[in-house]
């Protein structure tokens, strides 16, 4: 009986000996499944960290240069508007420049104007010149040759016989002689003066003639005037008339010459 319950109880007590020696060896497969997971997760977050950290240095490199790409840009831009502000400069100089040639290219153009009419109205003075020079010299052989013709009546009139038998006065048929003499020689003279202005008319138009000559450029005809410097180019009227100064004739760069007219 007692070897029976001593056998019982060392069977049960081998039993709850290996009883929790499996609740042991379970307990120890947990504690190490979890040991092994926590250490898992201790190296994944160690590595998180890690790649963090690297992310963050690579960030932290990122700044650095974009601070410096921007440190260089702010110096760029600090030199594009020092740039900007002497080209602004350059340019209202330039303008002013710009202004004070046109005032002088304005004042050149109105000299250059006034030198033209000058050289023009001195022209038309010569010509005038020569006209009076030519109808005062054909004047004055008109009146020598009014004053020769009533010399000669004079001294026909001397040189007549006398009309006594006819029953005239002798000194009143000299005196109407005399005052028909006088209406005679006006009559030449009126006629010599129209002939003097219709003279002076054609030698006008010769003299201009003789002193211009046509010139054709480009298909189209103008009046030019021999020995002129600056050599002038006038209008063709109809008839070949004279009309009005359109320009200049003269050498181009490459020396040709060219019509270069007046701008309107």
């Amino acid at each position: 009986m007692d070897i029976i319950t001593m056998s019982e109880k060392k069977h049960k007590i081998t039993s709850l000996v290996q009883e929790l020696f499996d609740d042991y060896n379970r307990l120890e497969e947990v504690h190490t499944q979890f040991k092994c997971e926590n250490d898992l997760k201790l190296r994944e977050n160690i590595n998180t960290i890690r790649n963090q950290e690297d992310q963050i240095k690579e960030k932290d490199l990122k700044i650095n240069d974009l601070e410096t790409d921007i440190s260089n840009k702010k110096i760029v831009i600090n030199d594009y508007e020092k740039m900007i502000r002497d080209l602004e400069d350059k340019i209202q100089y330039m303008l002013h420049e710009k202004e004070e040639e046109g005032r002088f290219d304005m004042l050149r153009v109105q000299a250059k104007t006034i030198h033209e009419k000058e050289n023009e109205i001195e022209r038309l003075n010569q010509l005038l010149k020569k006209k009076d020079e030519k109808e005062d010299k054909k004047i004055n052989n008109v009146f020598d040759m009014i004053q020769n013709t009533s010399d000669e009546i004079l001294i026909q009139e001397k040189n007549l016989p006398n009309q006594d038998d006819s029953g005239l006065n002798p000194d009143n048929e000299q005196i109407e002689y005399g005052e028909c003499a006088t209406d005679i020689a006006a009559d030449r003279m009126a006629l010599s003066i129209d002939n003097l202005k219709e003279s002076s008319e054609e030698s006008k138009s010769e003299d201009e003639d003789d002193d211009y000559e046509i010139l054709t450029y480009r298909k189209k005809e103008y009046w030019i005037k021999k020995n002129e410097n600056p050599q002038y180019v006038y209008e063709v009227l109809e008839e070949d008339g004279l009309g009005e100064k359109l320009g200049v004739y003269q050498k181009t760069g490459n020396g040709k010459m060219k019509v270069f007219l007046d701008k309107k």
